[in-house]
């Protein structure tokens, strides 16, 4: 994904996630106009070999992910190498172009984007039939507002309401989250819900986390290698918000995990919620674990393990994976083949795998989020394959980012 930025850039850039599949491209000559911002992604999709570069304009919020895989794939197979999104009659955004036509493109300057070649090959430019909002163009005001009234109908939950519920969490104790793909958005997401709901929480890890922000906790309260006073934390839960602790700070901005001892006074605290990190995933959607990972405790009430949709019809290997030869091993695939959902149902389910550790008796729950990232038909087969596991106990697919969940799909 390649963002070209060019007014208001740093603040723009700040608002974008830390992830390894985007790309900031810095256009210097942006007041020249939309040209030259086109011409600057056509370059860079050129040196990284791709066969297509598909076309977003960031002032259309309710785009699919669904049309834009779509409307690429049509312009990778069409004779013409062209592809862009249609619905009722009129042509729009997202568009695609072929590598053949990558060389115009680097050519484009000023307010010349690549409207010129689109009208020129018409006649045989592929159209992707599109949900009609999905071209909503936001130009004013009242644009965005009819946005947003569309967005709220769409996810009318504030936050994951329900979620904690969903996956079984039944009583204080420690819950330990594991995995890849949005294991921190999901932390601080059921911090909030269970804080809302008058529960103290702390929220913690076995190895190593970013400090929270301050919506997200009270803290970082730094324990050293003491356990947690009882009075002192008692004092500090009192504000209502979740609190977050660790042994200490660390180059590079991360804190330092809790020791057993401390996470095992932490754990029999009476109607403490615990919410542990205890394994990392280097920002890939996907991992396999290493022999050391994940880092339980043996105290944990409940393990909760994620993975992310988009690392699904990906190749295998370390943009997409974290420890990709362990994934290979795990899931049978050889490095650079494509991620398939019975291979990523092998590695969660693997003997050696983010279960390795856990008491017998104690539940598990697995949640596949980016789940907007997948065809339906994939994430089905997904869900086929882990509920023929056995070892799940509470299956969702969720969208962190937009704030829904739902049960993994049937087996069907």
């Amino acid at each position: 994904v390649l963002v070209v930025l060019g007014q208001e850039a740093k603040d723009l850039a700040a608002l974008l996630p830390a992830d390894p599949r985007l790309e900031v491209l810095l256009n210097p000559r942006h007041q020249e106009g939309m040209g030259t911002s086109l011409a600057l992604a056509a370059a860079r999709a050129s040196e990284a070999g791709a066969a297509a570069l598909a076309v977003l304009l960031g002032d259309m919020p309710l785009a699919s992910p669904f049309v834009l895989a779509a409307v690429a794939r049509a312009a990778v197979e069409s004779p013409a190498g062209l592809a862009a999104a249609s619905a009722e009659g009129r042509r729009g955004h997202p568009v695609a172009f072929g590598v053949r036509h990558f060389p115009a493109l680097v050519r484009l300057s000023g307010d010349q984007g690549g409207r010129h070649i689109l009208e020129e090959l018409a006649a045989d430019l592929t159209l992707v039939p599109a949900p009609p909002l999905s071209l909503l163009d936001v130009d004013r005001p009242q644009d965005l507002a009819r946005a947003a009234a569309i967005w709220r109908q769409a996810w009318p939950r504030p936050g994951l309401r329900g979620l904690a519920a969903a996956l079984g969490l039944e009583r204080p104790g420690l819950w330990a989250l594991v995995g890849s793909g949005g294991k921190t958005s999901l932390l601080y997401a059921l911090a909030a819900e269970l804080a809302a709901q008058g529960q103290a929480v702390v929220v913690t890890t076995t190895t190593h986390v970013y400090p929270p922000t301050a919506s997200q906790a009270d803290g970082p309260w730094l324990l050293g290698a003491d356990p947690p006073d009882p009075g002192e934390l008692a004092r500090r839960l009192a504000s209502g918000r979740p609190l977050c602790l660790a042994a200490r700070g660390q180059a590079g901005g991360k804190l330092k995990g809790l020791s057993l001892a401390q996470m095992a006074a932490l754990a029999a605290t009476p109607g403490l919620w615990v919410l542990c990190e205890a394994d990392g995933a280097a920002g890939r959607p996907l991992k396999a674990w290493a022999a050391h990972e994940p880092a339980l405790t043996g105290l944990e009430a409940g393990v909760i393990v994620l993975a992310g949709a988009s690392g699904l019809g990906r190749p295998l290997g370390a943009a997409w994976v974290h420890r990709p030869q362990e994934f290979a091993r795990a899931g049978g695939l050889e490095p650079g083949q494509t991620v398939t959902p019975a291979a990523l149902a092998r590695v969660l389910g693997w003997a050696s795998g983010p279960l390795r550790g856990l008491p017998a008796g104690v539940p598990a729950a697995l949640v596949i989020n980016q789940a907007e990232s997948a065809p339906p038909a994939t994430l089905r087969q997904l869900g086929a394959a882990l509920r023929a596991q056995g070892r799940w106990r509470t299956l969702l697919c969720a969208c962190l980012r937009l704030g829904w969940f739902r049960s993994c799909p049937p087996i069907s």
